[in-house]
């Protein structure tokens, strides 16, 4: 990478985590990498987060602030997308955090692999941040290769954080506005148009658990609608569709059994048992198993077909 420093631009949307914020920040001011534009999108915080941002950004002149309506997430990472000027981008939630070779060890891959995406790994224990996993580095030299695998193998995953991109890649694509899973209605459009995709085994990006999200609070029959979007990814391939009848079908089933496990999980699967039927009623309907079906899934579609029963108590079991 010596002579070349393309920019960054670093989208990372803020919204009541004035408890966080801080340490978000300083971790990307602390890169080792620092060709870089840092938009920080206030998307009507109600808290001081507005005013922590405004401060930051009198300090380092690479610092932008956008502050604007409330919107939800998809809305302000496209207000971050949108300004961007960077010839790559990456997106940080702002209660996370990064390592300070985040920005260096994606780049370095995107240099030496002429890649359009890297994806950098995650953890949820700081202990892990900033160290390389034992599993090799993976390179899908295609789009077709790159969707295949986010649709069955899911090494390339679902969140739109722990990734750069090449800004084109937006240029024609943005975060779908008011809808649920927004990372997973995105990120197979980015697969599908990407030339090649690299995934390192570099742990860069730590996440933390929300307690109050998706897999811990109440959930809504509006969570059902996730079933949707094998459908979606369906109608955006168009005539190509076909060619990943498969791989739709396997992605739709572990759509499926991630729904449940939720309801499961929050102890609202007798609030929405029609729901769950539904779901059940459906896994009966599929051929279970086949080439690059992963063990687990057998065992766990099987299960929840013959006993729903026992299923859930597996669940709640790996849980605790």
């Amino acid at each position: 990478m010596k002579g070349y420093r393309p920019r960054i631009s670093i989208v990372v949307p803020v919204y009541k985590v004035e408890k966080y914020i801080d340490a978000c920040i300083e971790s990307i001011l602390n890169q080792t990498y620092p060709h870089f534009e840092l938009i920080l999108v206030d998307d009507g915080s109600p808290d001081t987060c507005g005013t922590i941002c405004d401060n930051y950004a009198k300090k380092d002149k690479r610092i932008v602030v956008v502050h604007k309506k409330n919107g939800g997430l998809s809305d302000a990472r496209n207000a971050g997308v949108d300004i961007a000027t960077g010839e790559y981008i990456t997106f940080i939630d702002s209660d996370d955090y990064v390592c300070d070779k985040y920005l260096e060890v994606l780049l370095n891959a995107a240099v030496l692999y002429q890649a359009d995406i890297v994806q950098g790994e995650e953890t949820s224990n700081v202990k892990n941040l900033s160290k390389k996993q034992k599993k090799r580095n993976l390179i899908f030299r295609s789009g077709d290769s790159a969707l295949r695998n986010h649709l069955v193998k899911h090494d390339i995953k679902d969140m739109s954080w722990s990734k750069l991109y090449k800004m084109e890649l937006f240029d024609d694509i943005r975060f779908p506005v008011g809808q649920l899973n927004e990372d997973a209605r995105t990120t197979y459009k980015l697969c599908w148009k990407a030339d090649k995709v690299v995934c390192v085994n570099n742990c860069i990006y730590f996440y933390r658990v929300n307690q109050a999200g998706i897999m811990h609070g109440k959930l809504s029959a509006e969570h059902f609608k996730m079933r949707k979007i094998p459908k979606e990814i369906e109608i955006y391939l168009g005539k190509s569709a076909p060619l990943y009848k498969k791989e739709l079908s396997y992605y739709h089933m572990r759509t499926e059994i991630a729904i449940y496990n939720m309801y499961v999980a929050a102890g609202q699967d007798l609030e929405f048992e029609q729901e769950m039927k539904k779901i059940v009623k459906s896994l009966r309907k599929k051929h279970i198993g086949g080439r690059g079906w992963d063990v687990k899934y057998i065992f766990l579609v099987n299960i929840l077909r013959i006993c729903p029963s026992l299923y859930k108590q597996l669940v709640l079991w790996a849980r605790k």
